[in-house]
């Protein structure tokens, strides 16, 4: 059994989690609109807290990262980024379920996310975890998932 754990990011390691988020969205976001670097960075710090973010980690070593936050009845999925040498392991299920099982705490209804419409390797993950596309626009899908427990 895979053990994760989130560890809240401290505001004096936001570059190294804009470094990270960068490596995890470059490509995508090269093919959908270019890659702006100052651009990038000033909307980074201007649309992510960081109390929105956590490390995840095995053991003490970290692997990746979400950013997540809370609003209505739903948690929103900013981020779910896995370095390159982790990925394809089953961390990211193992990272999703326990995000659900948050959520859940949290009296939430379900999990949204966004999602680039070109990533297909993402959009078939998300899928497998039940999520099920409810907007369509020209660069993105939005997708989402219940996670209510009903009795």
């Amino acid at each position: 059994m895979i053990e994760l754990n989130f560890k809240q990011v401290p505001p004096s390691e936001m570059p190294q989690v804009y470094e990270a988020v960068k490596v995890g969205t470059v490509a995508q976001i090269e093919k959908a609109f270019g890659w702006d670097e100052d651009f990038q960075q000033a909307r980074f710090k201007r649309s992510y807290q960081s109390e929105w973010f956590r490390w995840i980690q095995v053991k003490s070593e970290r692997i990746g990262l979400v950013c997540y936050r809370f609003h209505a009845n739903n948690m929103h999925l900013h981020y779910l980024v896995l370095f390159p040498k982790f990925q394809q392991q089953g961390y990211g299920t193992h990272a999703m379920n326990q995000l659900h099982s948050l959520a859940r705490l949290h009296e939430s209804d379900g999990v949204t996310l966004s999602c680039f419409k070109q990533d297909k390797v993402a959009i078939s993950f998300y899928k497998r975890l039940g999520y099920k596309v409810k907007h369509r626009e020209q660069h993105f899908l939005l997708m989402s998932r219940s996670v209510a427990v009903y009795r």
